[in-house]
């Protein structure tokens, strides 16, 4: 059974005991973990709004030879969209908006969703048509999804899991 610390003489109580057997002062039968809870939630939204920020600017496509494209793609790609996402994360997490982390990180994980089913059907589509060459068919084979939309996920999902940390008030 856990102990909690009394809010008057500051001696140690079992948790669930109302009255301080010490002074006897009465009281809150809240333990401790609630602020656990929140200062966890707050560690894994920055986290997860970190990746998500920091991803967009890793490989999302592996080229042959030895290049990449990644998501921002010079300010061109949807990863300008997935930084604003980031940043909106950022904020709500800040002010431990639970609606606010979970639409954020729901929104960066629709838009990665969408543009990685995108992608791969582009590659596959550049491969099939590119068949008939031997020489561009060895190149296109070589494209692959890069490992920056996966950085992106886990960072959209750990938004989602620390909006759902957070006790609904």
């Amino acid at each position: 059974m856990g102990t909690i610390q009394c809010q008057n003489c500051g001696k140690r109580i079992i948790e669930k005991e109302r009255i301080c057997p010490h002074c006897g002062h009465q009281n809150d039968t809240k333990s401790e973990t609630p602020e656990k809870n929140e200062t966890s939630s707050m560690i894994l939204g920055y986290i997860g709004a970190s990746l998500m920020f920091l991803g967009v600017f890793l490989p999302a496509i592996e080229l042959p030879l030895g290049k990449s494209m990644s998501y921002f793609n010079g300010g061109k790609g949807d990863g300008t969209f997935l930084i604003l996402v980031a940043i909106l994360a950022f904020y709500y997490v800040f002010r431990q908006s639970r609606r606010g982390m979970f639409m954020s990180g729901l929104t960066g994980v629709l838009l990665i969703g969408v543009d990685l089913i995108n992608t791969t059907s582009k590659v596959a589509d550049y491969k099939s048509k590119l068949a008939a060459s031997s020489n561009f068919a060895r190149l296109i084979g070589n494209v692959s999804v890069g490992y920056g939309f996966a950085v992106m996920s886990i960072g959209a999902v750990l938004v989602i899991i620390a909006a759902l940390m957070i006790r609904k008030a």
